[in-house]
């Protein structure tokens, strides 16, 4: 049976009956949909829009570059600002780019067709911090290309959540790639200290002895969802000088 999410600034319209109210309740996930939603939407796709045109701009004039120098330092620079948008991407920048009203169409199709299953499967992510995060990201970070691939996340192996340390970038929940880090941020954070610590605890504990991925993935849930633990690994910090001179230290021990 068909159904509308009905708020100050439009409708919405869904395939399955739901809560009115601007509430729907599933089995899992309980999605509350601002008054301002359409609003919100709108101001977004025009942010995009706005920075859509600046990147444009940064890729003509790798068009118009007059050497393959020029050309290469141009298309670092269109690449740069991309990835600084989109920190949570893995893949390669290819270049593409979505344009507003295919980016507006393939947020209406999912949240027509898909979003309470998404959410329902996504119990970390929240609707209200897509929404704050942005729609445009959440999109890109799916590798969404048209309306019809939305349905695609139902065969990925990972899920996405977001950066544990800005919480404004979606990232693909891959630890042992990311550490549950944008790019924005993963520098901020010593890997030689992580590794490091990684390391001490495998020769020092017993349970982990012949349990690597059973570590890693202790440590990186901790990781992920514990502030205190993180600012252990910051770069500059004490802790995580003390870290990175672990493996030193043992390495001193044995010769």
């Amino acid at each position: 049976m068909s159904e509308e999410i009905k708020g100050q600034q439009g409708t919405i319209a869904v395939d399955e009956e739901i809560e009115r109210g601007g509430v729907y309740v599933s089995p899992k996930a309980v999605i509350h949909f601002p008054d301002n939603y359409s609003k919100i939407v709108e101001s977004q796709l025009k942010e995009y829009k706005d920075w859509l045109k600046v990147n444009q701009e940064l890729q003509a004039k790798a068009d118009e570059a007059e050497t393959e120098e020029e050309e290469a330092e141009t298309l670092k620079a269109c690449t740069a600002h991309f990835k600084k948008r989109y920190a949570g991407i893995i893949a390669k920048d290819q270049g593409d780019r979505l344009s507003p009203s295919k980016l507006k169409n393939i947020w209406e199709r999912f949240m027509r067709h898909e979003f309470r299953s998404f959410l329902d499967s996504h119990l970390n992510l929240k609707f209200e911090a897509i929404l704050e995060i942005g729609i445009d990201k959440f999109i890109y970070t799916l590798g969404w290309k048209k309306a019809s691939d939305t349905a695609s996340w139902r065969n990925n192996k990972v899920r996405i959540g977001t950066c544990c340390h800005c919480n404004d970038q979606f990232i693909p929940m891959m630890f042992q790639q990311n550490h549950g880090l944008c790019s924005n941020c993963r520098p901020l954070y010593s890997v030689t200290a992580i590794r490091n610590y990684i390391l001490h605890v495998m020769d020092q504990s017993d349970r982990y002895t012949n349990a690597t991925h059973d570590l890693l993935m202790d440590f990186y849930i901790m990781f992920y969802s514990d502030p205190q633990l993180r600012k252990l690994f910051l770069k500059g910090t004490d802790s995580a000088t003390q870290f990175e001179s672990l493996q030193e230290d043992k390495n001193n021990e044995t010769n």
